[in-house]
């Protein structure tokens, strides 16, 4: 008998509001890290997406 495996995938990068829901933080709060450059970005389409690197990085820094 062979059995599935079973893949979880992360996606690599997410659309702004689900990178705001992910920091518990407003849609403008993402724009303004964005202009900070605080989170990375690519583009997907005309679409801009945050990707999940940046948001690990900027969720592991301790706070000022």
């Amino acid at each position: 008998m062979q059995v599935d495996e079973v893949v979880t995938l992360e996606p690599v990068a997410v659309k702004r509001a689900t990178a705001a829901r992910m920091l518990d933080c407003s849609t403008t709060t993402i724009h303004r890290l964005i202009a900070e450059k605080k989170l990375s970005t690519i583009k997907v389409g005309s679409d801009l997406r945050i990707t999940m690197a940046s948001i690990r990085r900027f969720a592991e820094k301790p706070a000022a």
